[in-house]
């Protein structure tokens, strides 16, 4: 994200660190709503039934993830015609 040309250098600094903060942020909750997602479709929406659901919520709580992207997160899950995300494995062999 360029900052706009007028701006003086400290707001150019300001505006560069922002949008780094922004994104990163951006980045947790993305991945914090996709394990939401995951853990309510695999153990049901409740999280007094589902302990991997409450401990997702907890993560999210102690990341400061807005309420919004949880409620969402949570709609999705419920929907039948959504995606649904998996956990996989991998293992890779190589030289050394």
């Amino acid at each position: 994200a360029v900052p706009p040309a007028r701006m003086g250098r400290r707001s150019a600094k300001i505006a560069t660190r922002k949008g780094a903060a922004d994104a990163k942020k951006a980045k947790l909750y993305g991945r914090l709503g996709k394990l939401i997602q995951q853990t309510a479709k695999a153990g049901g929406p409740d999280p007094g039934g589902n302990p991997a659901l409450a401990d997702a919520l907890r993560q999210a709580q102690r990341a400061h993830c807005p309420k919004d992207i949880v409620d969402r997160n949570l709609k999705k899950a419920g929907e039948k015609d959504s995606s649904d995300f998996s956990e996989a494995t991998y293992e890779a062999y190589g030289a050394g």
